[in-house]
């Protein structure tokens, strides 16, 4: 399964990290509640796609670490 970002636009090029992609991100973590997360870790992706991804998931870690959730 996959999680649709605004960022994600089908295209090679990529709308920049947006607060609406952390915020998608945020919900599912606060919903979740995981242990552990994992990400794709391919950075060097040609179509950006992995990149964009992985940033709104630190992000929205980020912002979750203080609330201690």
């Amino acid at each position: 399964s996959s999680l649709s970002i605004p960022s994600e636009t089908g295209k090679i090029e990529k709308n920049p990290i947006s607060e609406a992609d952390v915020e998608i991100v945020l919900k599912l973590l606060r919903e979740v509640k995981p242990h552990q997360i994992f990400v794709a870790g391919d950075l060097a992706d040609p179509h950006g796609t992995h990149r964009v991804c992985t940033d709104a998931v630190l992000a929205a870690i980020d912002i979750e670490r203080p609330r201690g959730g």
